[in-house]
């Protein structure tokens, strides 16, 4: 019995050749640390290190995510380290994703805290990614806190960059605080 938990892993140094051209996080993701579908309420994912993952083929179709949850429902994020994520050509890299388009059980929250993520510092990486977020979680019954998050690097002028992205402001209550939050990935017309 008891809640699953996902604790204390080193995962590191994978290396994949990608897919072509669908980057839906949870469907064909290159390279995911951990991918957690319908847990259970009191689930734990905490003190684990996602690090050195890397992309080798030329295409828009790889993503790299370090923890992917889907339906969010009485779960901890917690003390979890992620970075060092390099590929020829990304689509999509994250550190968390939560995808919650179900809504929560009353009462349960979703607590993502003292997390730290740092992406788009790393070679040959990153010029090109689509889409590079640092958090991204739906505030419905959320607490998002004590995290550090910086992005960095160089890439196109039309590509979305966010340290924090959030879904549907929904069921209170939500909180947001003592985070730092740092996106200093430059954005340049001339990467294509």
């Amino acid at each position: 019995g008891g809640s699953p938990q996902v604790t204390s892993n080193t995962i590191s140094a994978i290396v994949n050749g990608g897919l072509y051209g669908d980057t839906d996080i949870f469907t064909s993701a290159s390279i995911t640390g951990a991918i957690i579908l319908d847990e259970q309420a009191g689930t734990r994912i905490w003190n684990n290190k996602m690090y050195d993952f890397s992309g080798t083929v030329n295409n828009t179709g790889i993503s790299m995510v370090g923890i992917a949850v889907s339906y969010a429902t009485g779960l901890d994020i917690a003390n979890n380290l992620v970075h060092s994520f390099s590929t020829v050509y990304a689509g999509n890299l994250a550190g968390i994703y939560v995808d919650n388009s179900g809504s929560l059980t009353s009462g349960l929250r979703l607590n993502i805290y003292n997390n730290m993520i740092s992406l788009g510092n790393d070679s040959p990486m990153v010029a090109r990614a689509y889409k590079i977020q640092g958090i991204t979680a739906p505030l419905n019954n959320t607490t998002i806190s004590n995290n550090s998050v910086n992005i960095t690097g160089n890439g196109p002028f039309d590509r979305t960059t966010t340290a924090l992205y959030v879904t549907g402001v929904a069921s209170p209550p939500n909180r947001v605080v003592n985070n730092i939050f740092q996106n200093n990935r430059v954005r340049n017309s001339s990467v294509s």
